[in-house]
């Protein structure tokens, strides 16, 4: 019974953390639908960054569940997922300056062309992090519901011999 209530759970985590994955995907997709309307553009910018927080706080969540962080091996954690970490960290500020800097241009005249070199620059950059951010935070929710990581495991001690 024990192992189906952490199946469950793990599966509903698995679940929330890609619909976190896929509700950025799809707002950064279709954000500039809206950007007649500055206030709608707003809260749902909001939205986006606040689902971006929910998807870290997640899966710093995951970490923390792993007999590995329990038992005081954070090392061996940061070590196989410190690229998604940096990354998600990266996307998550270049997401929010993208946001106030495009808020900030076009909010008094939502329809006129403002894009200057910079706010081009930052568009790219944010949405080439955004590739890396999804491709490795997929990555690291399906590494970190692997059962290895909640029990016990030879491993663990091959792990801690080689560091």
């Amino acid at each position: 019974m024990q192992s189906t209530n952490s199946n469950t759970r793990y599966s509903i985590l698995i679940i929330i953390q890609f619909t976190l994955l896929l509700t950025d995907l799809l707002m950064n997709s279709f954000s500039e639908f809206l950007r007649y309307d500055s206030h709608l553009l707003l809260i749902f910018y909001v939205i986006q960054d606040l689902c971006l927080i929910f998807a870290f706080t997640t899966l710093l969540l995951s970490f923390f569940s792993t007999y590995l962080f329990q038992a005081g091996l954070v090392y061996l954690i940061y070590n196989k997922f410190c690229a998604v970490i940096y990354v998600m960290l990266l996307y998550l500020a270049l997401t929010i300056m993208y946001h106030i800097w495009s808020l900030n241009m076009r909010w008094s005249k939502p329809l006129d062309y403002t894009w200057t070199d910079g706010l081009h620059t930052l568009h790219v950059a944010q949405r080439f992090v955004a590739v890396l951010y999804y491709h490795l935070y997929k990555r690291a929710v399906l590494r970190i519901s692997d059962p290895r990581f909640y029990k016990d495991a030879d491993w663990t001690m091959s792990s801690i011999a080689i560091s």
